[in-house]
């Protein structure tokens, strides 16, 4: 049974470091904005490659850039949050699926059942989210883009 810990350990650094990684290459933000010498809005989306809006001029629009910023920055801090979380759901799966881990153990499939109740409201609330910030920044970019 110390193997158990140890396991579950193990699962959860590697895919921390994975998934960490994979955000790494992102800069650690998964939105951002930039304005270009001609006052056109760019904005970036994971590893798409940016391009300016074209015919957009943000010149004196700095209020609803900064809350741009803003909405941008929370969403980001809520994607750093799910790449830390999304280990500790694998280390759990792969723990409780392991035969030789857990074997027979008279409660594996209520701790099973648990874990998925657990894990999919963890979903669905970063789902929620997901949109409200979707919602949230789309509102902001059209507010700075027509006034």
């Amino acid at each position: 049974m110390t193997s158990v810990p140890i396991r579950w350990m193990l699962v959860f650094v590697l895919s921390l470091l994975v998934t960490l990684g994979i955000y790494y290459t992102m800069n650690f933000s998964y939105l951002d904005y930039s304005v270009t010498d001609k006052d056109q809005l760019v904005i970036h989306e994971g590893w798409k490659e940016p391009g300016p809006i074209m015919n957009s001029n943000v010149s004196g629009e700095e209020d609803g850039l900064s809350k741009l910023g803003t909405h941008m920055e929370a969403f980001n801090q809520w994607v750093l949050a799910a790449a830390v979380l999304l280990p500790v759901f694998i280390a759990a799966y792969a723990v409780l699926t392991s035969r030789k881990a857990l074997g027979r153990h008279p409660r594996k499939k209520g701790l099973l059942w648990v874990t998925i109740v657990v894990h999919t409201a963890a979903c669905v609330f970063f789902l929620i989210q997901w949109i409200r910030y979707a919602d949230l920044i789309n509102r902001t970019v059209h507010n700075v883009m027509f006034g």
